[in-house]
């Protein structure tokens, strides 16, 4: 029996060479013009987390859990905020976008939980709007690595 504590794995890409998948590279080249595919936390100082302020209508995110930001899977906190949110933190820390492979048990709409590997881009704003925000656009896909 194979007991796995974590609930999310993350994997920072370098230039492998591999083509990103179709709405990462969208991010990648075209940074300003992913408001629909994209997802908008900022960081509440006072909770001290990151919290969703926009959902793209054509995100990833809304195809699976709609456009409400309260049943987006890290609202809540736990495991997976800490493990997904660390390089939200990082991007903004030093200002450079962020490519990662993440591979993180999610509980679907149906109440299941699955594991699901994704792709995604997170790019730093500073100080928008006097507050730390990241534009993060995600895609399912296949990831390089695997947990066992």
């Amino acid at each position: 029996e194979l007991r796995i504590v974590r609930r999310a794995f993350v994997q920072t890409v370098e230039d492998n060479g591999r083509q990103p998948p179709p709405l990462i590279r969208r991010a990648m080249h075209q940074p300003d013009d992913v408001h629909d595919i994209s997802i908008r936390c900022f960081y509440d100082e006072f909770a001290r987390k990151f919290k969703v302020s926009h959902i793209g209508t054509q995100s990833t995110i809304a195809r699976f859990y709609g456009m409400e930001p309260v049943i987006y899977p890290y609202v809540n906190g736990g495991s997976y905020d800490e493990i997904v949110c660390e390089a939200y933190k990082e991007s903004l820390n030093t200002g450079k976008t962020r490519y990662d492979q993440v591979l993180a048990a999610m509980r679907m709409p149906n109440n299941i939980i699955y594991w699901v590997p994704y792709h995604r881009i997170i790019i730093p704003n500073p100080k928008e709007r006097n507050r730390d925000s990241v534009t993060v656009v995600t895609e399912i896909a296949p990831i390089a690595f695997s947990i066992v």
